[in-house]
């Protein structure tokens, strides 16, 4: 029953990750402009497998702040993984402050964790999305955020065959900024 139940859940996660296609289309550009307030979507998905394991990458979710002030930063952010048993391997993401080369503080959050010690060589994976939400003080404009994420592999363990950032019809990723002050 449990090499069913781990077939079924990496067959779904294969699934999603092989119908996540291009994210979606949209006129925006890689790099939004926010003043005030506003919505703004992942437009091209962040295929980890590409990025050496326990590495950041960035995305292309990326918000240039061209006022001063204080802002709400309210993300949601949506990672599917996948590999063989033995097979322990999470996504963490985080904020990036390109303009002072730092992270955003607080802002580290594990999007998704499989670990499933069999060694029968079974496939496994899985998504889920999550939020993240900070408030950042803007002094020094234009500033930039960048959303990063890794594909973090516990040794020892088997690698990932598939990690991704995404967004697709079935969820997406996104930010949602609101000045706050002044």
């Amino acid at each position: 029953m449990r090499a069913l139940r781990v077939l079924v859940a990496a067959v779904a996660a294969v699934a999603l990750l092989t119908n996540a296609g291009p994210a979606i289309a949209q006129d925006e550009p890689a790099t939004r402009d926010f003043e005030s307030t506003g919505i703004f979507y992942l437009q091209e998905n962040l295929d980890l497998q590409s990025v050496p394991v326990n590495q950041y990458a960035d995305s292309q979710l990326r918000v240039r702040f061209t006022q001063p002030g204080i802002y709400d930063l309210d993300y949601n952010v949506r990672g599917a993984i996948s590999g063989r048993t033995p097979f322990d391997a999470l996504i963490v993401v985080r904020l990036w402050n390109e303009t002072t080369s730092s992270v955003v503080g607080g802002s580290e959050r594990m999007v998704v964790h499989v670990i499933d010690r069999d060694p029968a060589d079974l496939p496994v994976g899985a998504n889920d999305t999550i939020p993240i939400s900070e408030r950042i003080t803007v002094d020094g404009v234009p500033t930039t955020i960048v959303l990063q994420a890794m594909r973090f592999v516990r040794q020892p363990s088997g690698n990932t065959t598939a990690a991704w950032i995404f967004s697709n019809p079935h969820g997406r990723t996104s930010v949602r900024v609101l000045k706050v002050h002044p």
